[in-house]
């Protein structure tokens, strides 16, 4: 498909319809770690609508395609598998012509976890996520230099064939996430640190025909910080 026909209005539609299904559908999962034994459905438990719709996580991260720094909230499933952000980004000046502010919605994926013992007096549950899978699209806010759809002013507008205000990009990554003991409950349910190799589809389309541009050149790193409330 040609990048004239790539109609980033269809993508960001798609993802967006993705993340509000991934929020509202009904979830389950189970009180514990413990299996359901005899089919017992009081050790299985169900979010309202109105707790699906309310963020129950922050988040924090510097760099990875999505600003400088950026801050934003969550929503996690129960079963702790599928998470959906949406971030503010910030990119300063001298990073760029000039200062910009971005909107991120990404979509996360857990396959499974992997608990490590937690040698300290505090207690608490000491997890890692070894493969954490994404999708998101980045959106330029508040600037007339970056466009949706190319204007006619640069060569008819069909020379770039691309937008430069939204970017969608995918990621891989790894967590490790401290659930807290049951004497810090008031402080929240965990906190997490986390790093995402991302790359966005400008970037994976220059460089398939482009044999001098390697990994290092189209992956961007991101780290940053959680808290589930």
């Amino acid at each position: 498909m040609s990048m004239k026909k790539f109609n980033y209005k269809h993508i960001c539609g798609l993802l967006f319809l993705f993340v509000v299904l991934g929020i509202t559908i009904p979830t389950t999962a189970t009180a514990s770690t413990t299996p359901i034994a005899n089919g017992d459905s009081s050790l299985v438990k169900k979010r309202s609508l109105k707790e699906r719709l309310t963020p129950n996580t922050f988040v924090a991260q510097y760099a990875g395609n999505i600003g400088c720094v950026s801050v934003g909230l969550g929503w996690e499933s129960l079963s702790k598998r599928s998470l959906t952000e949406a971030l503010i980004g910030y990119v300063p000046h001298y990073q760029s012509t000039q200062s910009l502010t971005t909107f991120t919605l990404r979509q996360y994926y857990t396959p499974w976890e992997i608990g490590i013992p937690f040698p300290f007096e505090a207690k608490g549950n000491l997890k890692l996520r070894p493969l954490t899978a994404g999708i998101l699209v980045n959106v330029v806010l508040f600037d007339g230099d970056f466009w949706t759809r190319e204007p006619t002013s640069h060569y008819g507008g069909s020379y770039y064939r691309f937008t430069t205000r939204v970017r969608l990009a995918f990621s891989v990554g790894q967590r490790l996430t401290y659930e807290f003991p049951e004497h810090w409950k008031g402080w929240g349910k965990s906190a997490e640190l986390y790093y995402d190799f991302s790359m966005n589809e400008l970037s994976i389309v220059s460089a398939l025909p482009n044999r001098r541009l390697g990994l290092g050149d189209i992956l961007s790193l991101g780290v940053g910080a959680r808290w589930k409330f």
